[in-house]
């Protein structure tokens, strides 16, 4: 119900108040028991339904129904004040729907830019996943908002960008990589393109994986900055995509993982706080992230709970595979990162809350663990 039903602001709140506590008024003086249900009904409807345009739309009917009403019977209340907040909260709806940010202040290139992206699961169209550009001054001390852009209609959570060469590559989900180009001159993003990450077919009959878009999580740029990297997570898989010179991304050559740690378990995968088994019935790439000389690429896979390793030609973009390295009982890898040296490899699991120390042979792979 996320897509329909949304917790309402303060303004649709007291609105939705007013016209149920109008209905209830209306039964208890008169017994009307079509005035009870068109209040409380109306009330719910301007309250809770996520999409600003139903209640945009809601508001304009009644606006014109209880305004006609208003004006064939000469009386103010109940009709008139019913009609009289039905159009105030279609300019208010509008309002907000037009709303912009202030243009941002002359650059005066001794700041720093930073992308920030912020989102929520359960309310799209309230708040929908949108990347900000923000300005770090040089000594470090205030940061301030220069421009902001919202994601195509359906994009997940935008958790993770590649930024190079003036784009900005951010994952959305089953929507796959949205890129941007980022104007320097006024920190505005330009919408530049989309590109699929993998696509989940009727025949692939992949379990868990409708057809369509295949979770794309996390991604990163290669070191050679000519590719991309994503994992999948809902597919399980990892692709590696090509950015061209005019910045627009290529299409993907994609690598299946393997099974999950307890493949063919007898769970239900959505019940994420029954078992962390739940999580680890087939594979689920989270987090893809190159070696410090860009030669390999190493995935951690939450549902093999394992870190996989591959080598990666930066001239053909493809994958080979040289290994896994399997973690303890129940860790789910999620994200890792390397020493500066690229000798050592620090994981970070999901469903254990902890840090696993391993050593890296770029031949072998991670060993031992600490």
């Amino acid at each position: 119900m996320a897509g329909v039903l949304s917790t309402p602001s303060a303004v649709d709140g007291v609105y939705g108040l007013l016209l149920a506590a109008g209905g209830i008024v209306g039964y208890a003086r008169a017994g009307s028991v079509p005035s009870l249900v068109a209040g409380v009904a109306s009330g719910a409807v301007v309250s809770l339904a996520a999409s600003r345009w139903v209640k945009s739309l809601y508001s304009a009917v009644l606006a014109v129904v209880m305004g006609r009403r208003w004006l064939g019977g000469g009386k103010f209340m109940p009709a008139g004040l019913v009609a009289v907040l039905g159009a105030a909260m279609c300019l208010y709806n509008a309002a907000r729907k037009s709303t912009k940010p202030a243009p941002p202040p002359p650059i005066d290139g001794s700041d720093t830019t930073v992308f920030a992206a912020c989102g929520h699961p359960g309310d799209p169209e309230e708040r929908p996943p949108t990347i900000h550009v923000l300005r770090l001054s040089k000594d470090g001390t205030a940061l301030s908002a220069a421009s902001s852009v919202e994601l195509p209609s359906g994009s997940a959570m935008p958790m993770f960008q590649a930024v190079g060469d003036g784009f900005v590559h951010s994952v959305a989900g089953d929507k796959g990589i949205v890129t941007y180009k980022h104007k320097a001159e006024t920190s505005e993003l330009e919408l530049w393109g989309a590109q699929t990450t993998a696509v989940v077919t009727e025949d692939e009959q992949v379990e868990g994986v409708s057809p369509g878009g295949a979770g794309a999580c996390h991604i990163t740029l290669s070191r050679c900055g000519r590719h991309i990297f994503c994992a999948n997570y809902e597919h399980g898989s990892v692709a590696v995509l090509p950015i061209g010179t005019d910045g627009r991304v290529g299409s993907p050559k994609v690598t299946v993982h393997g099974k999950g740690a307890h493949h063919g378990l007898d769970v239900d995968p959505s019940a994420w706080g029954s078992s962390y088994k739940a999580r680890q019935t087939k594979a689920h790439p989270h987090g893809v992230h190159p070696s410090p000389d860009g030669r390999h690429l190493l995935v951690a896979d939450l549902g093999m709970n394992a870190i996989v390793v591959y080598a990666f030609d930066s001239g053909s973009g493809e994958l080979t595979p040289v290994g896994q390295t399997a973690l303890h009982e129940g860790a789910g890898p999620r994200h890792l990162d390397f020493t500066p040296d690229g000798s050592r490899v620090f994981v970070v699991n999901e469903l254990d809350n902890t840090v696993t120390d391993m050593k890296f042979d770029p031949s072998t792979g991670p060993s031992g663990s600490n």
